[in-house]
């Protein structure tokens, strides 16, 4: 059902680009596995389909063969054309090429007038003589050539006007470029702020301002108004608009930036899917082998241990193991390798840890008939000194453990018996202890002792309590037969 729920999600998606739907589809429909969400997306401005599953971009595909591109140049190359597609930086490139001519277009178009008006179309003004020159040849100007500060004026004009070109002339430079270079980018930028400096500037002029403009009448007037020229766009709207469009392009020369690092991450993921598909059919079956044999060893395990200790978390834990496996080997058989590989790694932890769990009970099992054996042996030869009553009960005491440990055990009553065997062996050394010290043994006990190999013959010397604390608790003799 999974699979069925995913290929009408592909197709809608591949909708747009119907012509190679079906190749794609096919590609898909065998990398990827039933419970995968996957989408294509069409690279625009390249022959190619970006192809996500879960989310991750993990495919760069020719749309026209379904074929994997497998080169991270030849992807990023994709992905910086589907990205220039997408932000339209050819036009706002265009835009920014065109700039140059629509701005001195409009500047000679709106200049003209004021040029004819100051004489600068018959002479240049570049001096205090040549601008006069000039104005003297426009009977208008002439009238207004002695008004204080009007030559100043033509020539800052003139030389303002003149800067401006420049500028724009210096912008023209390697525009070409901007798509690609960001340096120029950045370069074209500042130049723009600079034109856009110098129109705001050059329209301030004295030859443009009149009655209207801010500081040019009242007591407060602050500048020269003489209202002699129609006023000059100097394109400033478009300038702003252009530089604008300019930085989008610098954003954009970031984004392209990013896809150096994007295409190695795709490609990373192009080559992990590639390498499970060529190895997920034999890795599942190393893995249902490997459950099999691993259940084989577990069962046997606890069929060992049942005969000496009970412990249903084990066996619960041997049970789910079963189903799991099952589970497992179903999810494969169903072609969801990527699931059934990863409940793989969960069942070899479980197998892990029920192993170990049946290796801690056989081990307390062990110990305990080990501590029983221990206790037995001290017993017998703590006899030498214990009388009848003592013994007696020390020997129940022990008869009781042993009939309760031939049984089989939970891990609870092994505890049990470990805490009983331990009061038992404190009680002990305790009436061992006040056995020795209340007999007068110095004499005559020590040639009454079994022979102690290991013993040094001087030791005999020390004083008997120590001796037979020794032999009970740090010298162990073989039970006798």
């Amino acid at each position: 059902m999974a699979k069925l729920a995913i290929a009408p999600f592909i197709v809608l998606l591949l909708a747009s680009f119907p012509a190679f739907a079906a190749q794609v589809q096919t590609f898909i429909d065998s990398s990827f596995e039933p419970d995968q969400v996957v989408s294509a997306q069409e690279l625009s401005g390249a022959d190619y389909v970006l192809i996500l599953a879960d989310g991750q971009e993990t495919y760069v595909v020719h749309s026209s063969t379904a074929q994997p591109i497998l080169e991270a140049h030849l992807i990023e190359q994709a992905l910086k054309e589907h990205v220039k597609s997408q932000t339209g930086v050819q036009a706002l490139a265009d835009s920014a090429a065109a700039l140059p001519a629509k701005i001195l277009e409009a500047k000679q178009e709106y200049e003209k007038d004021c040029m004819r008006l100051t004489g600068t179309d018959m002479h240049d003004c570049t001096s205090k003589e040549t601008c006069i020159l000039a104005c003297k040849a426009n009977p208008n100007c002439d009238i207004l050539l002695y008004a204080e500060g009007f030559w100043e004026e033509i020539l800052g004009w003139t030389t303002q006007r003149k800067n401006f070109s420049q500028l724009v002339l210096s912008y023209q430079e390697n525009i070409d470029k901007v798509t690609y270079d960001e340096s120029v980018a950045d370069e074209k930028i500042d130049k723009l702020s600079g034109l856009l400096q110098v129109s705001q500037n050059i329209t301030q002029s004295g030859l443009f301002l009149n009655r209207s403009d801010e500081g040019c009448i009242g007591l407060n007037a602050t500048r020269r108004c003489y209202a002699y020229c129609p006023k000059v766009d100097y394109s400033s709207l478009l300038i702003e608009q252009e530089k604008s469009n300019m930085l989008s392009i610098k954003s954009i020369h970031s984004q392209l930036a990013q896809q150096k690092s994007r295409s190695l991450q795709i490609l990373e993921r192009t080559n992990e899917n590639e390498q499970h598909l060529s190895t997920r059919e034999t890795r599942f079956a190393e893995l249902r082998l490997y459950m099999l044999n691993e259940m084989i060893r577990l069962e046997k395990s606890l069929s060992n241990l049942s005969n000496k200790v009970k412990d249903l978390s084990i066996e619960t834990s041997i049970q789910e193991l079963a189903n799991l496996s099952e589970e497992i080997i179903e999810l494969g058989e169903d072609g969801y390798y990527r699931q059934s590989l990863e409940k793989g790694n969960e069942f070899k932890a479980k197998a892990n840890y029920t192993a170990k769990k049946i290796e801690s009970a056989l081990y307390q099992y062990q110990q305990m008939q080990g501590a029983i054996a221990s206790l037995e042996d001290k017993l017998d030869k703590a006899s030498y000194l214990l009388d009848d009553p003592a013994q007696q009960e020390f020997s129940s005491n022990l008869s009781q453990i042993k009939s309760n440990a031939s049984a089989v055990q939970t891990m609870s009553q092994i505890s049990q018996a470990m805490s009983d065997i331990g009061a038992i062996e404190s009680e002990l050394m305790v009436a061992v202890t006040d056995a020795a010290l209340a007999k007068d043994l110095e004499a005559d006990f020590n040639p009454k002792l079994p022979p102690v190999k290991g013993i040094p013959k001087d030791f005999v010397c020390l004083p008997a309590a120590a001796i037979l604390l020794a032999l009970v608790f740090v010298f162990p003799q073989p039970r006798k037969s």
